[in-house]
């Protein structure tokens, strides 16, 4: 993730601020008694019209922020609201509400509003200063906007203008002051901070005095360290990469940052990942599907028997796919949101694959939160990839699924997440599988054409017993399905409800694909293509048409 170019303060025995004795206006809630005009050279804090602006112009990367203690009896229950206005600014200009902070060790979280016409949140704490999510703000930083932190428990919902774009949730949060900052050149305009509980004015909080300027030498040895976790006491816990292996290149394709007390399960076909408490990570699975505007190309997908399916929202795609096994096994929808951070991530991923035909990308990311009466929580990771082409375009529907204990869920949750974002492909894989997928693909051009004239001169025999629906191009990478670990239960249902999937299995080998369901017999070559047939005499080692190629019969399990 990208560190802001933050100066953070290593040390402060002494605070000396140039203050008049003119407090803050009142809209400022109760920071009102806390911060002064002041203009100490570097920051100059002034009352504007019942706000306050503050503004730095000489010091690139200096932090100023200015907080009020909590009562303990508040903590967990806190609406803190203000509104934010960049008058001027830069890329890294950054202005919003401090949550959390704690003085000793100090640590914090940073909800602002950047230059960069990004609303982010950040975290500060004893491993350095590091995003933990960010997402585009729709309107310009120049407009009034309103940033919002709302605690649920040990959970936070970061809402702006009112929406809620973002959640988080470990141990840590739910305690500590809160305030407002501002950071890096630039002038910032604050009005009507507040602080609500349970829809009503918090409790007179006792007042804390700002940080004085930084400088550039206190930012020494701060590292940027995305991956960690935090336990159940909010200190940093440590992180263990996983590592998935490919099993046809024997090479390592990627690797994950999860809790080093998670283990990598090889042989379980319903789990991939497991943790103490009772915590367990589903495989990936999912489907893919087809869509065009090109009148020919919609005929074709009639002729065939293909749905043309365009992109589908994800209350749809809830109420379609999630709800009906929801329904089977107890489960209540508690909230949906988006993750547009892993939206991001996987956008970057998707566009480092080979493909023979010119696509736009776009990337939609979510996460759907399950309770049960078993005192369980889930959350399903959806990830929505659409390829826009011509004359045809297609989007990939994956989901995976963690469950945990409701006390051990936030935390197990944001850990998962935070893994997938930070989740890294090995790019000596890469760039061989991008080679074998070009190779492939032109092979597949040749075949292709030697296949029409095969079938034209044997009459089409081979045409009436047995269709080949599609080609699996990289079942590990793009995640169209999953070679040796689909899951079962709840979740594997909801994916092969997804469009109309069914798992098949190699005899020999055990390895799984989740395919388009509706055959009886199922059949996959050397170039990972598969065919599926009703006719129960049909046998392409025997089609010339086909017998050049190597076919194994793989059998239905699911």
């Amino acid at each position: 993730m990208k560190r802001l170019n933050f100066c953070l303060l290593a040390a402060c025995t002494a605070l000396v601020l140039a203050c008049s004795d003119e407090p803050a206006t009142a809209g400022m809630g109760p920071l009102s008694a806390v911060i002064q005009e002041s203009d100490d050279g570097g920051w100059r804090v002034k009352n504007s019209d019942g706000g306050i602006t503050m503004t730095n112009a000489t010091e690139p990367g200096a932090i100023r922020y200015y907080y009020v203690n909590a009562r303990a009896a508040e903590e967990g229950r806190r609406e803190v609201s203000v509104d934010v206005t960049l008058l001027q600014s830069e890329p890294g200009s950054q202005a919003g509400l401090l949550y959390g902070f704690q003085e000793n060790p100090k640590s914090y979280f940073l909800f602002t509003v950047g230059g960069n016409g990004m609303a982010s949140l950040h975290a500060m704490d004893s491993t350095g200063f590091h995003e933990k999510t960010a997402f585009s703000l729709g309107t310009s930083v120049t407009d009034r906007i309103t940033l919002t932190i709302r605690e649920r428990g040990n959970e936070i919902a970061l809402l702006v203008n009112g929406t809620e774009k973002a959640s988080l949730g470990n141990d840590s949060l739910g305690r500590g002051a809160v305030g407002v900052v501002a950071s890096h050149l630039g002038s910032y305009r604050f009005d009507s901070f507040s602080i609500q509980v349970d829809g009503r004015a918090a409790g007179q909080a006792i007042n804390s005095r700002p940080n004085a300027p930084t400088t550039a030498a206190a930012n020494n040895g701060l590292q940027h360290h995305p991956a960690t976790n935090h336990s159940g006491a909010g200190e940093p816990a440590p992180i263990k990469y996983f590592v998935t292996m490919d099993a046809r290149t024997g090479m390592a394709s990627s690797r994950i940052p999860l809790p080093a007390d998670w283990t990598q399960l090889t042989d379980n076909k319903e789990f991939t990942y497991e943790g103490p408490n009772k915590i367990r990570v589903s495989a990936a699975g999912g489907a893919t599907f087809q869509f065009t505007n090109n009148p020919d190309m919609a005929q074709m997908f009639q002729m065939q028997g293909t749905t043309n399916q365009p992109p589908m929202p994800i209350e749809a795609i809830t109420q379609r796919f999630f709800m009906p096994i929801a329904e089977q096994t107890g489960r209540k929808l508690t909230r949906t949101y988006e993750l547009p951070q892993l939206a991001r991530k996987s956008l970057q991923d998707s566009s480092q694959y080979y493909s023979a035909m010119p696509q736009q990308l776009d990337a939609k990311s979510y996460a759907l939160e399950w309770t049960d009466n078993q005192g369980m929580s889930y959350v399903s990771i959806v990830n929505i990839n659409i390829a826009y082409s011509q004359p045809s375009s297609y989007w990939i529907l994956m989901s995976q699924y963690l469950e945990a204990p409701h006390e051990h869920f936030p935390a197990a949750r944001d850990a998962l997440i935070n893994g997938l974002i930070n989740a890294q492909t090995n790019p000596q894989w890469l760039a061989l599988r991008n080679q074998q997928d070009r190779a492939r693909s032109q092979a597949s051009s040749r075949q292709h054409v030697a296949r029409m004239n095969s079938l034209r001169a044997a009459g089409n025999a081979a045409a009436e017993t047995g269709r080949i629906y599609s080609e699996i191009s990289d079942i590990n990478h793009q995640g169209y399905m999953n070679r040796d670990q689909m899951n079962s239960a709840g979740h594997q249902r909801t994916i092969n409800a997804i469009g109309d999937r069914t798992v098949i299995a190699n005899p020999e080998t055990g390895n799984r694909y989740n395919v388009q369901s509706g055959s009886n017999q199922y059949w996959v070559n050397q170039d990972e293509r598969y065919l599926g047939s009703d006719n129960p005499n049909y046998d392409p080692r025997l089609d010339p048409g086909m017998n050049q190629q190597e076919w194994i019969e793989y059998e239905e399990v699911q």
